[in-house]
């Protein structure tokens, strides 16, 4: 499977081939692969940089998007496979969520406590391009846990029980100070 993949990177370079590949089904199949099986470090890798240059067409962005389970299962390859794998995974989730504003991966990234995750990576030692990266990611998930009606109780306690709660101040102060403002004035 490992040459396959390799093969299709290749063939993924030139952007019309991502199309094809798109409308092969490659999106559906590589998420299903990627989200139920157990692949060694080498074969995530390829896998995730495969899914890094489909995001870069409109058509694969939108299969990506449609399929939760692969956006989630990208999620999952964060911090947890390699610094490569990583890095490819944020990108992934950079392009579709904050340089194409996808809402529905928003969404899914969400669901899948993504949020989290990327607050642990800030943390991490990783690299600038993708330090910034993930703080881009955290601004937009940010910008929609202000804009939404009701915050999640249970979403806070998953935010704070991974010692979230320095970054959160770090890169948000005026924001966050603003919320817990918002939070006293509305209990009795």
């Amino acid at each position: 499977m490992e040459i396959s993949i390799s093969c299709l990177i290749s063939l993924a370079i030139h952007r019309r081939n991502r199309v094809k590949l798109v409308k092969a089904g490659a999106v559906k199949s590589i998420g299903k692969a990627l989200s139920t099986a157990e692949l060694g470090t080498g074969l995530t890798d390829k896998v995730l940089r495969l899914l890094e240059l489909i995001s870069t067409c409109k058509e694969g962005r939108v299969k990506m998007c449609n399929d939760g389970d692969c956006v989630q299962a990208i999620v999952k390859k964060v911090l947890k496979v390699s610094n490569e794998a990583t890095e490819h995974a944020v990108t992934i989730l950079w392009s579709l969520c904050c340089l194409f504003r996808d809402h529905e991966a928003q969404e899914s990234v969400a669901k899948s406590n993504g949020m989290a995750k990327i607050l642990l990576l800030l943390q991490s030692n990783c690299s600038p391009a993708v330090r910034q990266m993930a703080a881009d990611l955290l601004k937009v998930f940010w910008v929609n846990l202000k804009v939404a009606s009701c915050l999640s109780t249970s979403y806070e306690l998953k935010l704070y029980d991974f010692g979230a709660r320095v970054s959160l101040c770090s890169l948000f102060a005026t924001d966050l100070g603003q919320l817990f403002c918002a939070l006293y004035t509305s209990f009795p």
